[in-house]
């Protein structure tokens, strides 16, 4: 069993200003990628630059001091994700069956799933992880913006679209032909 949630780090840049550019060299797996930021205004008083990475890359130059931030996030775009995982962990039944799921969405206290940004990455990185069944939210056209992402791409992933939280275990349980009772 293995559940992905997707986080983004922030960085805090000391010396440069808003709206000037940056460069971070990048290894991703065996592949060195420059990227180039802008710093961007956040607020009226407050610029920053975000960036999204995984277990497979590592911010290896730059022309400025940076410091990650790795707890704070830019959302709670894993919150289906941290709820499926908790309630996994809270039940005798493995409904994962041995799959690699990944997915995205917020949730709310009565778990409707809602809509996140940037989910064509989300679609990419999952796809290079071998995630074998992805929920995306129905909500704010993400399901279709994944789809779309997913035309792009030669997988054997399983993209569900989902409005619950109940939707993606109901999902799951039915998969294999599951049973929280067994």
């Amino acid at each position: 069993m293995f559940i992905i949630s997707f986080v983004y780090l922030c960085i805090n840049i000391y010396d440069i200003n808003c709206e000037d550019k940056v460069i971070f060299t990048v290894l991703r797996g065996e592949d060195l990628l420059d990227f180039e930021l802008t710093k961007n205004p956040l607020s009226e008083t407050t610029c920053g630059i975000g960036i999204s990475t995984d277990i497979f890359s590592k911010i290896l130059s730059t022309d400025v001091e940076y410091n990650l931030i790795e707890t704070a996030t830019s959302g709670p775009s894993g919150g289906l994700m941290q709820s499926l995982y908790i309630y996994n962990q809270l039940t005798d039944f493995d409904y994962t069956n041995g799959l690699k799921i990944g997915g995205t969405g917020t949730i709310s206290i009565d778990g409707n799933v809602g809509a996140i940004g940037g989910i064509e990455q989300k679609i990419y990185t999952s796809d290079m992880n071998n995630i074998d069944i992805f929920f995306a939210p129905f909500a704010g056209g993400n399901y279709d913006d994944a789809m779309e992402a997913y035309k792009n791409i030669n997988s054997d992933m399983i993209i569900v679209g989902v409005d619950t939280f109940s939707d993606a275990v109901d999902y799951l349980l039915n998969y294999q032909g599951g049973d929280l009772n067994d």
